[in-house]
């Protein structure tokens, strides 16, 4: 290492102290918990949509009514945190696939996409669910699939974002008309706007619950973070030239 650099290299760990934490640094987009109204409510009635079967059915109005064919939000307050209401599906018919998804956060873009979660809860430790996301107007549901080994506890699922494509298979879900998942892909997610995300059930077998679903975003610094970055950059690359032209 020359003199410059060697005399340089304290100052550029700092700085390499100060944005790395800024990085790092996340934030809720939205969250959903369901909570806010009592009995059993439709999900259009939180902002959601639901919609099952081959044929994609509108689902989002329907309230439970004594049918287990259905899905709707449960006012039981069976919930991983004692609130009123909690997201949940039951179908009688064995195999069904379903989707439960919402648009009402600001889209995003990709680049900032830091992770989704939910809790949930099944009946069924067979029934799996996987992550579904639109990405301008084209769907794609995670590789990755979530189950829960017991009925009655609620379970933390973490999907960390990536484009790659690895992780994510094409869906071909046109409301009212067809609901499926497609194969793996063989090129990443393209760069757009995240739109909507929700759950996607490839089949079913028992009554599936989930709460707090979460996107979580990177954090963008505080205009006055960036002027003291911005400053500090400036007042690094001023000593790096000045020593030059002395050397």
């Amino acid at each position: 290492m020359n003199t410059t650099l060697r005399s340089l290299a304290p100052s550029l760990v700092l700085a390499l102290f100060l944005v790395g934490p800024l990085a790092a640094q996340t934030s809720i987009h939205y969250q959903e918990t369901f909570a806010g109204l009592t009995g059993n409510q439709a999900f259009s009635a939180y902002g959601w949509s639901a919609h099952a079967g081959p044929a994609a059915s509108d689902r989002s109005g329907n309230v439970f009514t004594g049918s287990n064919d259905g899905q709707f939000v449960s006012g039981s307050g069976i919930s991983p945190d004692s609130t009123t209401g909690i997201g949940a599906k039951t179908f009688a018919t064995t195999g069904r696939t379903a989707i439960e998804w919402t648009a009402e956060f600001a889209p995003v873009s990709t680049d900032l996409v830091s992770s989704i979660s939910f809790q949930g809860r099944n009946d069924n430790s067979a029934d799996i669910q996987r992550i579904a996301i639109r990405i301008d107007t084209t769907w794609y549901v995670s590789s990755a699939t979530f189950a829960n080994p017991t009925s009655t506890v609620w379970q933390q699922h973490t999907l960390t974002f990536t484009t790659g494509a690895a992780a994510w298979l094409s869906l071909d879900f046109v409301p009212g008309s067809s609901l499926s998942a497609g194969v793996v892909l063989t090129s990443d997610l393209p760069s757009g706007n995240l739109t909507a995300i929700g759950l996607f059930n490839p089949t079913h077998a028992g009554t599936f619950r989930f709460d707090n679903v979460t996107l979580t975003t990177l954090a963008i610094p505080e205009p006055s973070t960036c002027a003291i970055l911005g400053g500090f950059g400036a007042l690094v690359c001023a000593v790096f030239l000045r020593r030059r032209r002395a050397a």
